[in-house]
């Protein structure tokens, strides 16, 4: 049965199964205990399967999710950079900056 606790779940959600040591002669070892980077557990692997999805071939839909949010990252980009003329200290060194060039 899995460990249900609060720290039970803290310990599994932050815990890797990899001990790095340093050996005697000053150079690190790591330990894979669960064999995540094992190429035989390539197809089962939480991080491998994540990073396919997020970067594998897109389909129609995920290109016009794409496209959408270009622009939405786009109109937040200008606000920052519209932002960045009301902070004192950005808005100074921007100033020096134009200066100089």
């Amino acid at each position: 049965m899995a460990d249900t606790s609060f720290f039970g779940r803290l310990k599994t959600l932050f815990s890797t199964g990899t001990v790095m040591r340093r050996g005697m002669d000053g150079r690190v070892r790591v330990t894979d205990t669960n064999k995540l980077q094992s190429v035989g557990n390539l197809a089962t692997n939480k991080i491998i399967d994540r990073y396919s999805r997020l970067f594998g071939a897109a389909t129609q839909t995920q290109t016009f999710g794409t496209a959408a949010n270009y622009q939405t990252l786009r109109l937040s980009l200008f606000n920052d950079y519209e932002a960045m003329d009301d902070d004192s200290i950005i808005s100074s060194a921007l100033d020096i900056y134009s200066d100089e060039s």
